[in-house]
C-alpha cells in the first residue's frame, strides 16, 4: 500500500512545483497578447471614426443645395428683378398671372415666359396699347407664354414654329420662331425680332427670360388704334385786315387830298379883280 501511495503523491507534487514557471510565463504572455489586441481594436475604431467623418464631410460639400421651400412665386420673381412694371400690370389686369401661378403646382410640362422690360413698352407706337380691347390684351400677354418649359439651350434646337398660349377667336394658335447660334437665341414674330436676354428664373417647371421688345403677334397689333382727336391748335392773335386794293392806293389818295387842299387854300388868298 505505501508503495502505491508514493506513486500517487509524487506526480501531484511535481505537477504543483514544476509547471509554476510555465504558468507564470503563460499568464504574462497572454496579458501582453490581450493588450495588443485591445490596442489594435482601439486604433481600428479611431481609423473607422475618422474615415466616416471624412465621408460625411465630403457628402455635405458635394450634395446639392436644398430647393427653396414653398411654391414658386411667378409675379414675385418679376417684381424682385424690377423694370417689369408694365408687364406685371398686364398680368394682373388680364388675370394671366394668377392662372399661371395656379397651374405651376399641377403642370407636368411647365411654362416659358418672355418678359418685356418697361423700356420695351415705352418704345411702342404711341396709342397702341391703350387702343387694344380686353380680348387683344389677353392675346398679347399670352403671346409671351409658351405652354412648356424650355431651358435656354433647348431653344437653339426647337422645331419652329413654336406654339404659344395665345389663340385667335377662330381657334388658330399664334406661334413664335427661334433662331440662334452658340449661346445667342433670337425670338421672332410676324412683327418683331429680338434677342432672348437674361434668364430671370430657369428651373423646371418655370423659365422666365427678359426681352427688350414687346412681341406683337401680327399686323393688327402693330397698327395704331383710333385715339382721341388732337386738340385744335391755339388761334393766333388777329391781324388787321389788309385793303383789298393795291398796296399803294391808300398812299396815292392821301397825296391827292393834300394837293387839293393846298390849291383851295391858295385860291382863297388870291385877290378878286
Amino acid at each position: 500500500m505505501p508503495t502505491n501511495s508514493s506513486k500517487v503523491t509524487l506526480p501531484c507534487i511535481l505537477s504543483l512545483k514544476i509547471p509554476h514557471q510555465w504558468l507564470s510565463f503563460t499568464y504574462s504572455d497572454s496579458l501582453q497578447h490581450q493588450q495588443k489586441n485591445m490596442a489594435s481594436a482601439l486604433v481600428s475604431s479611431i481609423v473607422a471614426s475618422v474615415f466616416l467623418a471624412l465621408i460625411a464631410t465630403v457628402s455635405a460639400q458635394t450634395a446639392p443645395a436644398p430647393a427653396p421651400s414653398g411654391p414658386l412665386n411667378f409675379t414675385g420673381i418679376l417684381d424682385k428683378n424690377g423694370q417689369y412694371t408694365y408687364f406685371l400690370r398686364f398680368l394682373a389686369d388680364t388675370q394671366v398671372g394668377s392662372q399661371i401661378q395656379n397651374q405651376l403646382n399641377t403642370t407636368s410640362d411647365g411654362f416659358t415666359v418672355f418678359s418685356p422690360t418697361d423700356n420695351a413698352f415705352n418704345n411702342l407706337r404711341l396709342g397702341l396699347i391703350n387702343g387694344l380691347d380686353s380680348e387683344k390684351k389677353v392675346q398679347l400677354v399670352l403671346y409671351h407664354v409658351l405652354p412648356k418649359y424650355y431651358a435656354l439651350k433647348d431653344l437653339l434646337f426647337v422645331s419652329n414654329p413654336v406654339r404659344t398660349e395665345a389663340t385667335k377667336p377662330n381657334g388658330t394658335v399664334f406661334s413664335l420662331n427661334f433662331t440662334g447660334r452658340d449661346n445667342q437665341v433670337n425670338v421672332s414674330s410676324a412683327m418683331t425680332e429680338t434677342p432672348v436676354g437674361t434668364a430671370l428664373h430657369q428651373g423646371k417647371p418655370l423659365a422666365i427670360y427678359q426681352v427688350d421688345q414687346v412681341l406683337l403677334p401680327d399686323k393688327s397689333f402693330g397698327e395704331s388704334s383710333p385715339t382721341a382727336a388732337p386738340s385744335p391748335a391755339p388761334k393766333k392773335a388777329s391781324e388787321p385786315k389788309k385793303s383789298s386794293g393795291n398796296p399803294g392806293s391808300s398812299g396815292t389818295d392821301m397825296g391827292l387830298g393834300l394837293l387839293l387842299g393846298l390849291a383851295l387854300a391858295c385860291m382863297g388868298f388870291l385877290p378878286i379883280s
